[in-house]
């Protein structure tokens, strides 16, 4: 897992081409204002996928995992909490469904505060919580940019 503000993101240009490509177009002008959906940067390997709402309660949100697409999320507007934990430590409870590319689980995590201008990379071994609230609800926009996994 990796969580920094965008205007950091050089540092993590030599991690992955893929990776470089995802935080390069993060830092696009035109980001802010770019439609709801999905967007094609790279076929099926690098998408990205727009959204907002409102922020759920921590108790009504999902443990996430993938094993195809490492998730890029970047925070547009307004903030969110969102949870991170070891895939290790946590206990599957949906099954992996190859479709929708997503396991679910239950157990404990660490909760992080992403604001506007932030991203945070939840790799395959990682599980995630996102778009909750630990406090009053509040709205968002952002993107979440998948990125196929490489094998090492």
């Amino acid at each position: 897992m990796i969580i920094d503000h965008l205007s950091n993101a050089g540092f993590y240009f030599g991690a992955d081409p893929l990776l470089r490509e995802a935080l390069e177009f993060l830092r696009l002008p035109e980001i802010a204002t770019l439609g709801m959906g999905r967007h094609s940067l790279r076929g099926d390997d690098l998408f990205a996928l727009v959204s907002g709402g409102v922020t759920v309660a921590e108790g009504d949100a999902p443990w996430e995992a993938h094993r195809r697409y490492v998730d890029l999320h970047h925070v547009v507007e307004g903030g969110e909490w969102m949870g991170y934990a070891p895939l290790h430590r946590m206990r599957q409870t949906r099954s992996y469904d190859e479709g929708e590319d997503c396991a679910l689980y239950r157990g404990e995590g660490n909760f992080l505060r992403v604001f506007s201008g932030m991203f945070v990379v939840f790799n395959v071994t990682d599980v995630h919580k996102p778009d909750i609230h630990l406090g009053e609800p509040e709205a968002f926009r952002k993107i979440v940019v998948k990125i196929r996994r490489r094998e090492p």
